[in-house]
């Protein structure tokens, strides 16, 4: 499934605006999340589909990835074009800490 890493989600945050969906609980969400993110936990994601853009790329991510890669797999299967952030919000949390 395709991957992109916490450096090249900093890049195209500042060029291409892509649609950033954390798909962890709102109690995750609330204690932290990537810039303009919008949060449907996976659990909810099949349900609200109509929210997730068709005419954008997705960056999906959970806390370390397995959430964000079952997102990625429900989204591909419904024609979105998304990546989930390799190693998560961890990742990003590491990434940001530099």
């Amino acid at each position: 499934h395709p991957q992109i890493t916490a450096a090249e989600v900093q890049s195209h945050l500042a060029e291409s605006a892509p649609y950033i969906l954390d798909v962890r609980t709102e109690l995750e969400f609330e204690r932290g999340h990537l810039p303009n993110a919008v949060n449907i936990p996976v659990d909810s994601l099949r349900s609200r589909l109509n929210e997730v853009p068709t005419d954008r790329p997705i960056v999906a991510y959970c806390q370390v990835g397995m959430r964000g890669y079952l997102a990625t797999r429900i989204l591909l299967q419904n024609q979105r074009q998304v990546q989930n952030l390799s190693g998560g919000y961890r990742a990003w949390d590491l990434f940001q800490a530099k």
